[in-house]
């Protein structure tokens, strides 16, 4: 794992999350899952999250996502984005 990924929650979640890696995603969590997705609103719960989780990956498995660092000029801050190619 790169060490900007290992460092940020987000990272984290996106690159578990295109892996399949479910109940690693939970595991970044301390308490209750609760996710604000912009497509699917709020998800709350280990139940309503583990069904989202898994829908989301075969989501972005069917569009071949993948994670790409992008740099952005206000600040020292690393941003990810999911690609989904053309």
């Amino acid at each position: 794992m790169h060490s900007w990924l290992s460092s940020d929650p987000v990272a984290q979640y996106l690159s578990f999350l295109l892996q399949g890696h479910v109940q690693a995603v939970h595991e970044l969590f301390s308490g209750e899952p609760h996710i604000d997705d912009p497509l699917s609103c709020h998800i709350f719960g280990r139940e309503a999250t583990h069904r989202f989780l898994v829908e989301r990956y075969h989501w972005l498995r069917e569009r071949d996502a993948h994670l790409e660092l992008l740099r952005i000029i206000q600040g020292v801050h690393e941003v990810l984005r999911a690609m989904f190619p053309d």
